[in-house]
């Protein structure tokens, strides 16, 4: 298919709030403001083309100049002459400014305004060669999320060789170079009450630096020469300064809290110093003489008591310790990355937290930890996260971080176990377990199995749309049975490959309980006004409905310096962005729980996959979820590296719209409200599209869901940086601001 349909794509940048506050926009945009309506039509645009006439010529915003030239990079994919673009640029700052009562049209008018001044940039440019047009179209993707298949008239070993540019310096640019990127770093990591536009005008050169490692080509890298630069320049210093695994650094500002959340610092320098073979540090080793954590918690004794005071239990001694060194210095990374909200979740979660960033901050503030990390989690799960024990125990916590975590924890526990007990239909009296078997007599049982052979049909994303009905394909449907259901409260479909016997998918109908299923649905409202995913150009013919993702993911292209790490809407910053994480952590955990008693072996893969790879961690696993509404896709197979979990939460509409086709194997799935099904995505599949007069109907809510997959590109990614973090030894390196440190 031609590339050439996604030349028309734009995007919001991230920082423009962050822009439209600092001078000379906000007091210009302020005065605009507050202008009457009627005199405003006549004196706007002048005051805005002043304002891109002083930003042109006035030598104290030359800084700007920069940013701007970075900003069409990213918004229109293109460079445009620096009058053109200071204008462009202006102009949707006052946009967003005038219309924030209003985000959701202020950014479609926004959009409409980046489309037109790139159209009409591209009308006075001549024609690229087709090569050239796509990797300029990779360089405008912004977090595309099609990776389905489709035809490329170039391969991807070909689109990289004409895209790499490797640069190699000679022995006498080496070390001006490393100096020189030694003092960027430090200018922007170190430096201190520095105004917020210099930062943003900083951050652009850090980014610049990476990308330059990135160009630095074998003949460079591997030089003796080169390796002594790194060195004798104090590059390598600062960069182990930057890398050094505990939190101190990125949480030592709130700007470079943001900072780190975005660029993942410490592992994009990680992976080109690892490339370079300069081991980075990333384990942390007490002192001898440094207090055991939990020694700094003073016995308890109750007031007014002539008793011996007596020890805190050892996790609740722990967890009272944090507590103190998260209050008084910061320690708990959640502004910096969010997801370690979850790391007490569970065993898994607290032993990987525990070796990335809790163990090297709390040696690196002067105390250590003896007890091996699953010993100490069996002791802070008994004595610390159940609601009884907690409320029973003398700990009294300060940090709102770890509260609210500890709160979060216990009300998450007890939901999995409710759910649980709801799927495996556990007596609440005996706490018995009633585990479904093997099951042949869908008479008696709820669980169905459907042998199938394999269809062998392929998929082709085209230009434009291909109707077809599922009879015109062969296909069958498969749908609930109302009896089932009667008896047993819900029936559930195993789809087996009658040559192999395995399972390829499955569907459950009455997935889950009602109260159990309107959480599901509260939590989906309260996400789904967030950005949905920009589509590739493969899907552009199908761009129908949103589809909300909630995660840590790999971009495709994206911002400048865009990397492995969570989606932009995940904050951690607030007692109220750590309660939407466990939200949506809840909402992932709940579906593994409700078709675990049907295939234990998909929650099984997903959760060794995603652990194995040392993901971010969502609950037990490391997938990323999507909050969808009226949300269509084409026949298509995606790139997973395990099996996908959907469900139907609600629908409206006739019975033959919304429906999930299993085309590879020769079926449709009946979707009706509360409808949860698990699937290779590897095998054709789609939705079955609703009729014109729903698709040309925008804003009715007609169907709402949610899907949760182990995408291959961020597995891939999260590989590289467990894999990096494991050959790296640990580096003895002066500080480079001299024995006090930090």
């Amino acid at each position: 298919m031609s590339h050439l349909t996604s030349l028309t794509d734009v995007y919001l940048h991230d920082e423009d709030h962050s822009y439209a506050i600092q001078e000379p926009f906000v007091s210009t945009f302020g005065n605009l403001l507050s202008i009457n309506t009627r005199l405003l039509r006549n004196t706007e645009q002048t005051i805005l083309d002043k304002l891109v006439e002083d930003l042109k010529s006035n030598t104290s915003y030359a800084n700007w100049h920069s940013v701007v030239y970075n900003w069409t990079q990213v918004t229109i994919g293109m460079h445009l002459p620096l009058h053109e673009s200071l204008s462009l640029f202006v102009s949707v700052l006052w946009k967003k400014t005038k219309g924030a009562s209003n985000q959701e049209q202020s950014n479609y008018e926004v959009q409409e305004m980046l489309k037109d001044a790139k159209q009409q940039a591209l009308s006075t440019l001549k024609p690229l060669s087709r090569v050239t047009w796509q990797l300029n179209l990779n360089d405008m993707a912004s977090d595309s999320e099609d990776e389905s298949e489709s035809e490329s008239d170039f391969s991807e070993e070909e689109i990289l060789k004409t895209k790499s540019r490797t640069s190699n310096y000679s022995e006498n640019q080496a070390l001006s170079i490393c100096q020189r990127w030694k003092n960027d770093l430090k200018a922007y990591f170190i430096a201190s009450n520095i105004p917020h536009t210099q930062l943003v005008m900083t951050e652009e050169q850090i980014i610049e630096v990476i990308q330059a490692c990135h160009k630095i080509g074998s003949k460079t890298y591997k030089s003796t020469h080169w390796l002594n630069a790194v060195k004798e320049s104090g590059l390598l210093d600062m960069v182990a300064f930057i890398c050094k695994p505990d939190t101190s650094l990125e949480l030592s500002s709130d700007h470079l809290a943001t900072s780190f959340r975005q660029h993942q610092w410490k592992n994009k320098f990680g992976l080109v110093f690892g490339l370079w073979s300069l081991g980075l540090p990333t384990s942390s080793t007490a002192s001898q003489a440094s207090l055991e954590l939990h020694t700094i918690v003073k016995p308890m004794l109750d007031k007014g008591s002539n008793k011996k005071a007596k020890k805190f239990p050892l996790g609740q001694a722990f967890i009272q310790a944090l507590d103190e060194l998260d209050n008084t210095h910061c320690l708990i990374p959640t502004a910096s990355q969010p997801l370690a909200a979850g790391f007490l979740n569970n065993e898994e979660s607290f032993i990987q937290a525990y070796h990335s960033w809790l163990y090297p901050s709390i040696i690196a503030r002067g105390y250590s930890v003896k007890h091996e990390p699953k010993e100490l989690y069996s002791l802070i799960s008994s004595q610390v996260l159940n609601r009884d024990t907690f409320a029973k125990s003398k700990i009294s916590l300060k940090s709102w971080r770890l509260t609210c975590i500890i709160n979060e924890v216990i009300e998450y526990r007890e939901h999995i176990k409710r759910v649980r007990k709801e799927v495996f239909w556990i007596n609440k009296a005996q706490e018995t377990l009633k585990v479904q078997q093997p099951l042949t007599d869908s008479g008696q049982q709820d669980v169905d199995d459907y042998p199938l052979p394999k269809t062998g049909r392929s998929s082709k994303i085209t230009t434009k749309p291909v109707c077809y009905h599922p009879n015109s394909l062969g296909l069958t449907e498969v749908s609930a049975s109302s009896d089932i259901i009667g008896r047993c409260g819900r029936h559930a479909v195993r789809f087996i490959d009658k040559q192999t016997k395995n399972c390829v998918g499955g569907v459950i109908f009455s997935a889950m309980k009602p109260g159990t299923l309107q959480q599901m649905k509260d939590n989906h409202g309260s996400i789904i006004n967030h950005p949905s995913v920009k589509r590739g150009a493969a899907f552009q013919a199908y761009n129908y409905g949103k589809m909300i993702p909630y995660g840590a993911r790999q971009p495709q292209g994206g911002r400048r310096g865009d990397c492995y790490t969570t989606y932009p809407m995940l904050r951690g910053d607030t007692q109220e962005d750590i309660k939407a994480i466990f939200r949506h952590i809840k909402d992932a955990e709940t579906l593994l729980r409700t078709i675990s008693y049907a295939a234990p072996l998909v929650v099984k893969d997903l959760q060794n996959v995603t652990s194995e790879a040392k993901a971010h961690r969502l609950g037990s696993t490391g997938c990323v979820t999507f909050y969808c509404r009226n949300y269509v896709a084409p026949q298509h197979k995606d790139h997973d590296v395990s099996w996908t979990i959907s469900t139907q939460l609600e629908r409206r509409g006739r019975d033959d719209e919304w429906n999930f086709s299993f085309t590879e194997w020769g079926v449709y799935i009946r979707n009706v409200d509360n409808t949860t099904w698990w699937f290779d995505s590897s095998d054709v599949h789609g939705t079955i599209m609703p009729g014109n007069r729903v698709l040309q109907s925008q804003g009715e809510c007609l169907s709402i869901g949610i899907t949760m997959t182990a995408r291959k590109k961020d597995q891939q990614q999260a590989t590289k940086i467990r894999d990096m973090h494991q050959r790296a030894q640990k580096l003895t390196f002066a500080s480079p601001f001299g024995a006090a440190g930090v």
